[in-house]
């Protein structure tokens, strides 16, 4: 179990007295989601994340789930976006909501505050380019009392091939730097510049990552847009070491399941034999039956368990934040007037293929929690609810 320490919570109430912590919005899904999918000892780690950040850090959250093995437990996921208070809860010092001391005097969370307060400047292509941040945090079966986050910054597509190739230098002069608290190693930076300048015409980098928490010394690019097709030949000209027919397989057979597959890289002094696709589909299992179809390859291929497959499809849904109070499980916000009121929706947002040793190796799902303020009119309209 996660132990936050006593200091840590009485400096957050301390200083967050009026702010509810995101633990508030987090906690309604234990009740909501089947043990099968993430069990009771994993949900109070999740939970005592949570509970370091003020509810109003993120409206869009989830979680990793591994579907190989039968063990009911998740990684935890939080985005903040541009619009986000978070962004000032990071990056503001004078912002009256905070993060607890103990949390940001911590040398890997300080140095993604000093990111984030050049992104909350907003004066420099950091804060004009980076859409959000997104912290990652393994969940094992015992997590640190002071946990580091896996940090992800969200760059805006760019309008033009030239924009990739003569404008990202501040990524590797400023954006990762802050991130790392020193420079990158010339190699490292020259592999970085490497992938924006070779990438295909219309692919571009979507999300900048570092492992903070883990003791790899490599950045990840995630590349949006890159037909699958041009996967293998960019990856050989990076240098890429692997089956090119194994993996050529892998991607025609994955085609008639997804909409788009997105594809991950992690470069040190060379790119890395590890690779990720992300699996995406646009609309949700109970209007795509692509969702079905790709979790019964998966089943075929040994990377899922049925029993995961069954309870994955039935996770998407929604629930209003008058249904949460009637369980008596949330208090969130007050209705606004009789015309808005806090809706949760949760759905699947991608599935991800590990690929190394010339096969896939694992698969990830990847959940979502959105908090939405709603015209109460309009939801009921569009989901036949009754006015009460």
């Amino acid at each position: 179990m996660v132990i936050i320490s006593n200091k840590t919570n009485h400096n957050y109430l301390a200083t967050n007295k009026k702010q509810q912590s995101l633990n508030t919005s987090v906690k309604v899904f234990e009740s909501e989601t089947v043990p099968e999918l993430i069990d009771h000892r994993n949900w109070n780690n999740i939970k005592a994340i949570a509970d370091i950040f003020p509810q109003s850090t993120s409206n869009f959250f989830g979680f990793e789930y591994r579907l190989g093995n039968n063990d009911a437990y998740a990684d935890f996921l939080l985005c903040i976006d541009s619009g986000d208070a978070g962004k000032k809860i990071l990056g503001d010092s004078q912002y009256p909501i905070k993060l607890p001391t103990t949390i940001t005097q911590q040398s890997q969370w300080q140095q993604l505050i000093n990111f984030s307060q050049v992104w909350h400047q907003g004066e420099s292509p950091l804060g004009n380019l980076v859409h959000n941040i997104w912290l990652e945090f393994d969940i094992q079966p015992t997590v640190p009392d002071l946990p580091i986050p896996s940090v992800f910054f969200g760059l805006l597509p760019p309008d033009t091939q030239t924009d990739i190739n003569n404008d990202m230098g501040w990524v590797t002069e400023t954006a990762l730097p802050l991130l790392l608290n020193r420079p990158l190693t010339p190699a490292v930076k020259q592999q970085v510049e490497q992938c924006f300048a070779t990438l295909p015409a219309d692919a571009h980098v979507f999300q900048i990552g570092l492992m903070l928490s883990r003791q790899i010394d490599a950045v990840r690019l995630c590349i949006r847009n890159i037909k699958p097709q041009e996967i293998v030949p960019w990856l050989q000209q990076m240098g890429w070491v692997g089956c090119i027919d194994n993996l050529t397989k892998l991607l025609e057979e994955l085609d008639p399941f997804t909409d788009r597959v997105d594809l991950d890289v992690d470069l040190g002094d060379t790119i890395y034999p590890k690779i990720g696709l992300e699996c995406y589909l646009t609309y949700q299992p109970s209007l795509q039956p692509k969702w079905k179809l790709l979790l019964a390859y998966l089943v075929e291929l040994g990377l899922c368990i049925p029993e995961k497959q069954d309870k994955l499809l039935n996770y998407p849904g929604y629930l209003r934040d008058r249904q949460a109070k009637s369980n008596g499980t949330l208090k969130v916000e007050q209705m606004l007037g009789n015309k808005k009121e806090t809706v949760f929706f949760r759905g699947l947002h991608h599935i991800k293929l590990s690929y190394q040793n010339n096969q896939a190796i694992e698969a990830k799902a990847y959940l979502y929690v959105s908090r939405n303020e709603i015209d109460v009119r309009e939801f009921n309209a569009i989901t036949g609810a009754n006015k009460c």
